[in-house]
């Protein structure tokens, strides 16, 4: 358990699972929170220059308070992910997830940006309706971007009511949006 990422001094601080284990991040208030993800069940999460390097870890609970947070998938696999709510109402917590290259995320919504960055393989993106609530408690009113990058990239966000701003970019992608007003 991280009581308090801010705590730590700018660098890098290692936390490896048991098993694959679990990582929890319990407080802090940052402007961008990054995850990069590069090899199965590892990575990295950034709070402005504070560094967590991880690995073995299948589940990570982040309750940052943080304006902008951003994912990455740098593994170079084909990765299946899927970007929604975590099964509890307006709690304020999303999750993300993927098939075994990436821990599960459960994390408080950002206040200004969420963005997801695929990888450079062919990539499934689903984007389900995130959680009604920002860290703050007022609704959800965060930008989302969802880029595929390059790669022959599926992105099915039908099921999500959020306005997303979706980009295929290099490769032949497919895109859905949803009910929410997506550009």
């Amino acid at each position: 358990v991280m009581d308090s990422i801010g705590a730590f001094p700018t660098g890098a601080t290692t936390f490896a699972g048991i098993g694959p284990g679990s990582m929890s991040i319990r407080s802090g208030v940052f402007d961008t929170v990054r995850y990069t993800f590069d090899a199965p069940l590892a990575g990295s999460v950034d709070a402005d220059g504070r560094v967590i390097a991880f690995n073995q870890v299948a589940v990570v609970t982040d309750s940052l308070a943080t304006r902008n947070r951003v994912f990455g998938f740098t593994n170079g696999a084909a990765n299946d992910i899927t970007l929604g709510d975590d099964g509890v109402a307006s709690d304020k917590v999303s999750r993300l997830t993927s098939d075994a290259l990436s821990p599960e995320i459960l994390f408080t919504n950002p206040e200004a940006l969420l963005q997801l960055n695929a990888g450079t393989a062919n990539d499934r993106v689903t984007v389900r309706t995130l959680d009604a609530l920002s860290v703050s408690g007022a609704p959800f009113a965060t930008e989302v971007l969802i880029r595929g990058e390059s790669g022959n990239d599926v992105i099915d966000a039908s099921a999500s009511t959020n306005d997303l701003v979706i980009e295929g970019n290099e490769g032949d992608d497919w895109i859905a949006g949803g009910s929410g007003n997506d550009v």
